[in-house]
């Protein structure tokens, strides 16, 4: 093992402990997802889509796991996840929970 193995792991570690994202860095994101998906099925006539994410967009509820290095933000609809976002280095990255 290099002697500079053990500094660069602590130097990668503080650098991701500053800049893990913050809840509001999560909602931010989700909120724009949301935004843009109210926009482009208004845009597109689906009125039936539009309503539906506006529907959950008013009755969703989320859940923000704080961890040393990362975070995570669970946005759920009665118990159930429907986007699940990771944030690290200071970036947040979201997708849908595969259907099992």
């Amino acid at each position: 093992m290099s002697k500079w193995t053990l500094p660069i792991i602590a130097v990668a570690a503080a650098i991701a402990f500053v800049t893990k994202p913050s809840i509001e860095k999560h909602k931010a994101v989700v909120d724009a997802s949301f935004s843009q998906a109210r926009q482009n099925s208004w845009s597109s006539g689906n009125l039936g889509q539009w309503m539906g994410i506006a529907a959950i967009d008013n009755l969703r509820s989320a859940d923000y796991e704080d961890y040393i290095l990362a975070s995570r933000y669970k946005v759920k609809l009665q118990e159930k996840t429907v986007i699940d976002c990771f944030g690290v280095l200071g970036n947040v990255m979201c997708s849908r929970p595969s259907e099992n």
